[in-house]
């Protein structure tokens, strides 16, 4: 049975639920976009995973921060079937 990978776009991914979250869906092996304040602690997922995870920084406050997010998850998304 194929598994059907799920791409996934995380805040607060540097502690907490959101940490816990992130590294569950990386252990199942979907595509993460981590973001938070803080890029250092995320920065260990990111190497953990190099293939399906992409941490970067991001205030989900700032409109500008969540434009330039959305595009990098977008620009880092595999289609399904490739």
């Amino acid at each position: 049975m194929t598994r059907h990978v799920n791409t996934r776009f995380i805040t607060g991914a540097s502690r907490g639920l959101g940490l816990a979250f992130a590294e569950k869906a990386l252990e199942q092996g979907d595509q993460l976009v981590l973001a938070a304040r803080s890029l250092e602690v995320m920065k260990a997922a990111g190497a953990r995973f190099p293939d399906t995870a992409l941490a970067i920084e991001m205030d989900i406050t700032d409109q500008e921060q969540r434009t330039t997010a959305s595009h990098l998850r977008a620009a880092r998304v595999v289609p399904d079937g490739h």
